[in-house]
């Protein structure tokens, strides 16, 4: 990790305590760039001179229990909170109508698999051709963008990154405590008052899918 990834972390993890959700970056938004290059950041943090510590310090948040990436605010990649694991299961398992509204074959076969195995790997999925993958990619980002699967990524024996599906069921049944099992509605509530949290963001109540 770099110095001056290390000398950021002790903001990022207060600032996460405090806030429950923080992006990665965002112009607007509460983000772990932002806290990192001491404001915000317009266009792409890959280009930014304190891109490598912004990267570390998104790595070293991935290896902590008590945060999940989750592609939640404003359609990003969002870091949670475990207080908010419970909140994240309860509205990602409901299939709400938002969620499955005008949802086409292909990820619905991928989500149909996601549910009778839990964990799912998109390289161990056949057929392999060229078309196939690409077609399995683009089907798990709307099952992504629609909070119906988590993702992450595995290294893989080549050395590569996969992608990799869990069902909320799945994912919840995996930490360690398992998450309260709560009501959607509570669920959506405290998402809500999370975003909320941000303040003076115009629109942060449709920041959220649902909404």
């Amino acid at each position: 990790m770099t110095p001056g990834a290390r000398r950021a972390l002790p903001a990022v993890r207060r600032e996460l305590e405090k806030r429950r959700l923080l992006l990665i970056a965002d112009a607007h938004l509460p983000s772990i760039a932002a806290l990192v290059a001491g404001g915000p950041i317009t266009g792409s943090w890959w280009s930014h001179p304190l891109a490598h510590e912004i990267y570390d310090v998104c790595q070293w948040l991935d290896l902590q229990p008590e945060v999940a990436r989750v592609k939640l605010v404003a359609g990003k990649v969002t870091f949670v909170h475990r207080s908010l694991f419970a909140s994240v299961a309860a509205v990602g398992s409901a299939r709400e109508p938002w969620q499955m509204r005008a949802l086409t074959a292909a990820p619905k076969r991928l989500l149909a698999r996601a549910d009778a195995d839990g964990v799912v790997r998109l390289d161990e999925l056949v057929p392999r051709s060229r078309e196939a993958v690409q077609a399995r990619a683009k089907s798990a980002s709307e099952l992504e963008r629609r909070l119906l699967v988590r993702t992450d990524d595995v290294h893989t024996a080549a050395g590569a990154h996969a992608r990799r599906l869990w069902s909320w069921p799945a994912w919840r049944a995996s930490l360690v405590p398992v998450p309260a099992s709560i009501p959607v509605a509570a669920g959506r509530a405290a998402l809500e008052d999370a975003v909320a949290g941000f303040g003076g963001v115009t629109g942060r109540r449709a920041l959220l899918p649902w909404l």
